[in-house]
């Protein structure tokens, strides 16, 4: 019987046994739209406090991230072309 490649990527658990897996790269880009969030909302919002800016700009790039990578897998990566 043929051996199974290794998941790439952080294992996060199984659903119905199959094995998920998080790419180190989604890290990368959920840090890069939470910060560019961030400073968003920290400049249309001067009397927020940080703790406001962070907060909304980590709840928001949750959403922005996947819609992202769903985007470029089901529209062929327009965001690089």
């Amino acid at each position: 019987m043929a051996q199974r490649a290794p998941g790439t990527g952080i294992p996060l658990g199984r659903i119905l046994g199959i094995p998920i897996y998080v790419h180190p790269s989604w890290f990368i880009i959920f840090v890069l739209i939470t910060l560019s969030l961030r400073t968003q909302f920290a400049s249309q919002h001067p009397g927020w406090s940080p703790a406001q800016h962070w907060t909304l700009g980590i709840a928001l790039a949750d959403k922005s991230t996947v819609r992202t990578v769903q985007q470029a897998v089901l529209e062929g990566f327009p965001l690089l072309i």
